[in-house]
């Protein structure tokens, strides 16, 4: 999910992963990647809770 510089923490702190997530630097200087460790069969409940904090943290 790509994530405003501004939510990055806040979003670190909810988003499921197994370790440490990706992140890396868009091209725009308030935009990041995030992309969390999953396993195959968290990935189904793992989608409602990015969509939950997508819309709570305008996310992409």
């Amino acid at each position: 999910m790509n994530v405003k510089k501004d939510n990055l923490n806040q979003v670190l702190g909810i988003i499921p992963s197994l370790e440490s997530p990706t992140i890396s630097e868009l091209s725009s200087d308030e935009w990041y990647s995030v992309n969390p460790s999953n396993t195959q069969r968290r990935i189904s409940s793992d989608i409602t809770i990015f969509k939950k904090i997508c819309t709570r943290f305008d996310c992409t």
